[in-house]
């Protein structure tokens, strides 16, 4: 799924779970959002930025050296295993519930079934097992990225709805 919405769901997540905070303080919202997308923001951005300037589509394959080392990233960035691993370290360290990285696990979960086995398949089993699921539907399907914004606009709609009771 796009950055973008993987951000906006955080949001609404963060909403829904935290509102009392995200309420109150707009830094809630940015860190939200760059919860969301930095499993995407990390592997990507500086191929994407590169692509822009050189004229070089990377995803393309056309810079291997590139496209090589997002998807290297892209293991690390999309596997549940680390972000258990990194969400009860801060659990450990701050000695509460750090909430705000849950959207890093739902950014994983919704790519699963998101990404297509033949192009960046998600590793959520990584570093344990490269086994990505055998089936998935391409995001980019206007029909799935459309239902997904639908979907995340009615929960946006709903919470703004419930806040205003409250």
């Amino acid at each position: 799924m796009d950055f973008i919405w993987h951000g906006v769901s955080n949001v609404a997540l963060q909403k829904t779970i935290q509102k009392e905070k995200l309420q109150k303080k707009w830094w809630f919202v940015l860190e939200a959002f760059l919860w969301g997308s930095i499993p995407d923001l990390i592997p990507f951005t500086i191929p994407v930025i590169f692509s822009l300037f050189s004229r070089v589509a990377f995803w393309a394959g056309e810079n291997q050296v590139m496209f090589e080392n997002a998807r290297n990233l892209y293991q690390y960035t999309h596997s549940l295993v680390i972000f258990i691993v990194v969400f009860l370290l801060f659990r450990f360290v701050l000695k509460r519930w750090y909430l705000s990285p849950l959207g890093w696990g739902l950014h994983i979960v919704i790519d699963m079934p998101l990404h297509s086995s033949d192009y960046f398949p998600t590793p959520f089993l990584f570093p344990l097992s490269s086994w990505t699921l055998p089936f998935g539907i391409s995001w980019a399907t206007w029909w799935i990225w459309g239902s997904l914004w639908v979907i995340l606009f009615i929960w946006l709609f709903w919470l703004k709805k419930i806040n205003k009771k409250s």
